[in-house]
């Protein structure tokens, strides 16, 4: 790509960008997931079961995930966007791919609060 110092060059390109980007999310379903830990562990939860029947990535019906991956010691009934750390944007069927491949190699990790949902641990950097 052709390079340039001019401002207005440079305003062209993102915004050729933008609406690319905005036009990727028209009419889509996006799915988003608030994560209160991943900061400390660097580990994402995606959850595939629970209570014996196929849930979270398995059945979504979203084209996209978004993590919000909140700042440490972030209180879950009062945050907003200045305590989001890392946003994590990505195709459901790259995150399921991410997955099944992950799950050849690790063991299915309980979660949930009675521990009766199943997922894989995927770390951030991993999306």
């Amino acid at each position: 790509m052709k390079t340039n110092d001019n401002f207005a060059y440079d305003l062209e390109v993102g915004q050729r960008g933008e609406n690319i980007f905005a036009e990727l999310l028209t009419g889509k379903k996006i799915e988003v997931k608030t994560d209160f830990i991943a900061s400390r562990t660097g580990n994402l939860y995606v959850e595939f079961e629970c209570w014996g029947k196929r849930t979270g990535i398995a059945t979504t019906k979203a084209d996209f995930w978004v993590f919000l991956i909140m700042k440490q010691g972030t209180n879950k009934s009062s945050f907003g966007l200045d305590e989001i750390e890392i946003i994590k944007f990505v195709s459901t069927n790259t995150l399921k791919t991410i997955c099944r491949e992950w799950l050849k190699h690790n063991a299915k990790v309980k979660g949930g609060r009675e521990s009766n949902a199943f997922g894989c641990l995927i770390k951030i950097n991993d999306l």
